[in-house]
């Protein structure tokens, strides 16, 4: 069948979904000062400045439209349905985004592949100059999702929640977690003080999460070494140097005279850190040498957030419920208590009933629910809906 047939299948299964199941989705504090934003399977330009002024209105719309995917604003607005210098902003959700696509995975080279933006012809190992089959030189990269890199992704939103709740003092109450319904996760604050700063406050909690201007003079290790509980950085950095000396390996494997006079002083750096005391820094680690452990302190320790997302205050996120046109998966909203047993493959899957037939282009083993399928090669194949739409929506696959 065309693609455009196939659009139209996926369509009527979104369709059929909301459907059944609107009341999943959950509107955001204040949606009457929101825009809201929709990109259809067909055009896949997006529909946006719209505003609602009843929940009625609003899945209504949803129902009838079907989108592939349903956003909202991070901001509130006077006037949402307006064009962005008439909307009047009143303050905006403070936001981060985490994504797979950003974190150095192992999987991550072997998730992406190329789609001819002309035929539709699918690169799955290296992206080509001219598409083997019509010639055409502009290609689309997608990326695929598994298991590992969504618990990466996972284990960095526990990390930015942890920064979030210690060192800002959120009130966890006031964070609002959801799977994006593909391959990351996004963290709302929902605090009044949060909602009016500017993108510069912004960009200073991204700096601040980031570990941008940590220096050995203002935090520690110049002369002294913190204890473990200390606030902030100075804490974080104490407990990072806790960690790399129980793996002794990762300093030795240098080979500097510093490091191993570091590792000499190891047991001791060990016990005042545990009792959480101070010390003075061991004779003949120097400047330098700190300043190296410091940089791959930080780089374990931070969350990696889409700084731009942060500073963004007219973002459009998604709509907690709907469903993700990549995937078919829920954008679901995950308790902080809950974040850390939750699934996406298990748990944000939408479609659980029924089978669909689809002729597979290219696609390594892979695996939903409890349940794994592949590798399928220019296959005919009958799988369960949720498992079947998934390829659809990755354009791996057509219907047969």
């Amino acid at each position: 069948m065309s693609k455009i047939s196939t659009e139209a299948f996926l369509r009527s299964k979104f369709a059929e979904y909301y459907r059944l199941h609107s009341d999943k989705i959950i509107l955001p504090p204040q949606y009457i000062r929101r825009e809201f934003g929709f990109i259809p399977f067909r055009e896949q330009i997006m529909i946006r400045h719209r505003g609602f002024l009843s929940v009625q209105q609003l899945l209504e719309t949803i129902q009838d439209m079907a989108p592939a995917h349903a956003y909202y604003s991070s901001a509130y607005y006077e006037r949402p349905q307006e064009e962005m210098d008439q909307k009047g902003w009143l303050g905006a959700d403070l936001i981060f985004d985490i994504d797979a696509d950003h974190l150095p995975t192992v999987c991550g080279p072997e998730h992406r592949y190329w789609i001819c933006r002309n035929c539709g012809t699918i690169s799955m190992k290296n992206k080509s100059e001219q598409c083997p089959q019509c010639g055409g030189t502009k290609f689309q990269e997608e990326r695929w999702l598994c298991e590992s890199c969504l618990e990466a992704a996972k284990h960095e939103t526990l990390k930015l929640i942890d920064f979030l709740t210690t060192d800002f003092g959120f009130d966890v109450e006031n964070l609002e977690v959801c799977f994006s319904g593909h391959r990351g996760y996004h963290v709302h604050v929902e605090e009044e003080n949060t909602s009016h700063l500017d993108q510069s406050a912004r960009r200073e909690i991204v700096d601040y999460v980031y570990g941008n201007g940590i220096s050995l003079e203002n935090h520690g290790f110049a002369s002294i070494i913190p204890g473990m509980k200390s606030l902030g950085w100075k804490g974080r950095l104490s407990r990072g140097l806790y960690n790399l000396l129980n793996t002794s390996e990762h300093l030795l494997s240098d080979g500097k005279a510093a490091f191993k006079r570091l590792i000499a002083h190891r047991k001791e750096i060990l016990q005042n850190l545990e009792n959480d005391s101070q010390m003075k820094t061991p004779k003949g680690v120097g400047k330098k040498t700190w300043e190296a452990l410091i940089e791959a302190i930080i780089t374990n320790e931070i969350p990696r957030v889409d700084s731009v997302v942060t500073t963004d205050i007219h973002r459009l996120t998604r709509l907690i419920g709907t469903l993700h046109g990549k995937t078919g998966f829920i954008v679901l909203d995950v308790s902080v208590d809950d974040l850390e047993d939750f699934h996406p493959l298990r748990d944000a899957v939408a479609f659980r009933e029924g089978s669909i037939k689809v002729n597979v282009y290219d696609v390594e083993r892979f695996k939903i629910s409890e349940n794994e399928y592949g590798p399928f090669k220019n296959s005919v194949v009958e799988l369960p809906t949720a498992a079947a739409i998934l390829l659809l929506c990755k354009r791996v696959a057509r219907l047969a």
